[in-house]
């Protein structure tokens, strides 16, 4: 085992300054989004993919004279730090924007959900291509394209099995629904969803939200909320269209229904074909008051079409705006959610497994959390399931400090959890900012007690929460953090204790990107 004097001036040796993403309390404080607000909403949205072995976003840039963009940014998992490509998408600041990447296709929606007529609130459309030799988006010719005009606090989009592009959104109290024609570029008027509850739904603000999502290959469905719908009742909707079929032709369903039993929280995630699991699952919330009921549940569409609830958090929770992510790799369903409602303080996360879906009770674990920023909301990821090749991202805001901040883990097989630190509750700090073990926001890393190998992608040194070493991308230097680590060789990570370690004056902490953890013995 190595001294602590060696450690020690082998972690000094490392400091300098980085304008990089800096480690916290879970996850990573990225740069400022001054300029806009709540660059990370809306509920029904995704601001993040994973493509050609990387994590990519529509992130926010602001100008040195006032203002901004928003642009495509590519995370670089060695340093946790979001690289902006420079390649624009909206030029607005007040907008919320939904990705969806297809292949090599990426297309980029965005709407301004104002009440101020004389500013532009079109919803517009973006289209481009990936080089993979540069690595980079191309801006498609013909985009932008403006679809709608008005209120319309978010757009969310996507692609049917035939290639054609959709888009539902809420607009004076309708839910309405676009779709491309034969090119890309080229969309249809703007109609009511043809299923008679969507055109008595509540308008913004505060309004119904819809959302939309290919599956089974060879449909799409927009489930929508109706929080005061003719019936009484709160209900969440689900409309379905099979491909190919006449703009008219949906079939509608309830997916759940009961008093105060909606409400305008919808984040859709569609499994994969044949998967015995079933077809749609969907986080939403209810309008609920008491206690002890239901506030966040999943949804799951199953294979014999029928929908089951699942409940995730109670009212005592206080949970809001989860976002679902499938890990179809490890049969795991993600949940996040902020808590407490309503202005954010931290991202929780819950695990449930695919084939039984039963979450924990409690909040769930803390995924993102800063000491500095106590307003963390709105979180956001990726339409796509995720998996080992991928690992998990996602990304929030704080509307207070107009931070972005993130968190990353990497996916794989459960391992047994740490033992009990002297005097601790059993959950040391891992790499990235996570809890080890085996439960909701764990790391999946193996942790003290078993010899193991993971490949290390890069490195990051931080003194109580504030970066103070440079990224060191696959280095050999020593660092530690929770449980002792050692670098022993160029790509080998060995836990070898279970203790925190003082540096000059605060704890020292090495956030550690990694993948593809191998157990090599116990």
């Amino acid at each position: 085992m190595l001294s602590a004097s060696a450690i020690g001036a082998a972690l000094l040796g490392a400091l300098a300054t980085q304008a990089a993403a800096a480690p916290v309390a879970q996850g990573f404080r990225d740069r400022s989004y001054a300029g806009t607000t709540a660059p990370t909403a809306e509920k029904p949205q995704s601001k993040l993919w994973f493509h050609d072995g990387s994590w990519w976003g529509v992130l926010f840039r602001p100008s040195n004279a006032g203002g901004g963009k928003f642009t495509i940014q590519r995370l670089d998992l060695a340093t946790q730090t979001w690289v902006d490509t420079g390649v624009a998408a909206d030029r607005r600041e007040s907008v919320h924007l939904d990705a969806l990447s297809d292949g090599n296709k990426l297309y980029v929606a965005s709407s301004r959900g104002s009440a101020n007529p004389s500013l532009n609130r079109k919803v517009r459309v973006w289209g481009y291509t990936y080089d993979a030799t540069a690595r980079a988006y191309t801006p498609d010719r013909g985009f932008p394209v403006d679809i709608a005009d008005g209120e319309i606090n978010e757009v969310v989009i996507d692609r049917d099995g035939t290639g054609i592009l959709w888009a539902t959104f809420v607009l004076h109290g309708r839910v309405m629904v676009t779709h491309t024609e034969a090119r890309a570029d080229r969309w249809v008027t703007p109609y009511v969803l043809p299923v008679g509850p969507a055109a008595i739904v509540r308008p913004d603000p505060q309004g119904d939200q819809s959302g939309i999502v290919r599956f089974g290959g060879d449909e799409v469905g927009i489930m929508f909320s109706s929080q005061i719908d003719p019936t009484g009742l709160g209900v969440m909707y689900w409309a379905t269209h099979v491909d190919g079929t006449g703009d008219h032709t949906w079939n509608l369903t309830q997916a759940f229904s009961g008093n105060r039993l909606a409400d305008e929280h919808i984040n859709l995630k569609a499994l994969p074909n044949g998967d015995p699991a079933g077809l749609v699952l969907a986080a939403v919330k209810t309008s609920l008051h008491a206690s002890t009921q239901m506030r966040v549940h999943v949804l799951r569409l199953g294979n014999d079409g029928t929908w089951t609830s699942h409940e995730v958090g109670t009212v005592t929770d206080n949970q809001t705006r989860p976002l679902v992510q499938i890990d179809t790799d490890n049969r795991r369903i993600y949940v996040f959610a902020t808590s407490p409602c309503c202005r954010g303080a931290v991202i929780y996360v819950k695990v449930a497994s695919l084939d039984d879906i039963v979450f924990p009770p409690g909040p769930g674990t803390p995924f993102i959390q800063s000491a500095r920023d106590t307003n963390i909301n709105n979180p956001s990821g990726t339409k796509q399931t995720v998996g080992n090749a991928s690992g998990l991202l996602v990304l929030a805001g704080d509307d207070v400090t107009h931070v972005y901040l993130h968190n990353y883990e990497p996916l794989g097989p459960s391992v047994p959890g740490p033992p009990p630190a002297p005097g601790g509750s059993g959950a040391s700090p891992v790499p990235g900012g996570s809890t080890g073990g085996t439960g909701p926001g764990s790391s999946g890393l193996p942790t003290a007690g078993a010899s193991t190998e993971t490949e290390v992608l890069g490195s990051r040194l931080a003194r109580d929460e504030a970066l103070i070493g440079a990224p060191e991308p696959r280095n050999d230097f020593f660092g530690f953090f929770g449980p002792f680590i050692a670098f022993t060789g160029r790509d080998i990570l060995t836990l070898v204790g279970a203790a925190a370690v003082t540096l000059l004056s605060g704890i020292a902490t090495v956030a550690v990107a990694r993948r593809r953890v191998r157990r090599t013995s116990a």
